[in-house]
């Protein structure tokens, strides 16, 4: 399995040809599908856990083949995770590329898409946010020659947002530390 690529654990042989074919047909799947079965588990609505593992030389010739984890996501039916994903018709998909798949956040609910999906590289990554004395400073990735704008208010009902500063090739954001007034809330947003 090359970095990026996707496979399809399917409930049939891939070698027989009339599941396959409907398979394909009822998603509107084409071209070479990397598709891998029959597996016979399923996962549970109510939750559970998904590891990628490879394998590692042992340390002792003659030894059993140990098992490295790579990447692993353990999910519920319970927030943060997405309740249309819960049996209501939607799937989950992994949204982000280099991002630990344990964090809820890496994941969108959406309409079965088998071998496709949202998976993408993000464009924004929080890396960190501290509070010094008077500030708050705000580190992340951004794509790069991508503009961004830093937005601001003061009521998340009304959704009015006013621009408070453009970011483009930047890896830090500072903002001052509020001592009176009404809460301010911010977001970054693409442009």
């Amino acid at each position: 399995l090359t970095a990026g690529a996707r496979i399809l654990l399917v409930p049939f042989d891939p070698l027989d040809t009339a599941p396959k074919n409907a398979f394909t047909a009822y998603y509107g799947l084409s071209g070479p599908l990397p598709l891998f079965g029959p597996f016979d588990g399923k996962l549970s609505n109510e939750g559970g856990r998904i590891a990628l593992e490879k394998p590692q030389a042992p340390d002792v010739p003659g030894e059993g083949i140990p098992w490295i984890l790579v990447d692993e996501v353990v999910f519920s039916e319970s927030a943060p995770w997405m309740k249309t994903a819960d049996g209501l018709g939607y799937s989950l998909h992994r949204r982000l590329i280099g991002a630990s798949a344990a964090d809820p956040g890496s994941w969108i609910d959406a309409v079965p898409s088998p071998g496709g999906g949202a998976l993408s590289q993000p464009d924004l990554l929080i890396s960190g946010f501290e509070k010094t004395t008077n500030q708050f400073r705000m580190r992340f990735d951004l794509l790069p020659d991508t503009e961004y704008t830093l937005e601001s208010t003061t009521n998340l009902l009304i959704n009015v947002w006013q621009p408070y500063t453009s970011l483009i090739n930047q890896t830090n954001c500072y903002i001052p530390a509020q001592t009176s007034g009404p809460v301010k809330f911010y977001r970054l947003k693409r442009d």
